[in-house]
């Protein structure tokens, strides 16, 4: 369906790519001599996503690949969909929870 780097996805499946821009913001660096906004923008044209639509898939599906010069990664997320909202993930939800949880907590 689509392969090219979050900024691009962003565009064209805006409902698709958080995924994508995650791992860009994760692996945008730290600079002192650039902005969050600056490395962001660098990491969004660096990675890449390809998006695949599945006839019948009843689950999402997130196969991420990472190397560089600390070493390669590889890992496959498998989620079904929230019973709330067919059209977001039902891990989704148990995140945003936790994460709430542990900033109240402090």
């Amino acid at each position: 369906m689509f392969a090219g780097n979050p900024a691009e996805a962003i565009q064209k499946f805006p409902a698709n790519v958080n995924i994508a821009v995650a791992l860009a913001w994760a692996t945008r660096g730290l600079s002192t001599a650039m902005s969050d906004a600056n490395l962001l923008g660098a990491a969004l044209e660096r990675v890449r996503v390809v998006l695949q639509a599945a006839a019948g898939q009843a689950q999402s599906a997130h196969r991420i690949r990472a190397a560089g010069s600390a070493g390669e990664f590889a890992f496959d997320i498998r989620s079904t969909p929230s019973p709330e909202n067919p059209a977001t993930s039902g891990l989704t939800a148990l995140s945003v929870t936790r994460t709430l949880r542990h900033v109240i907590a402090g």
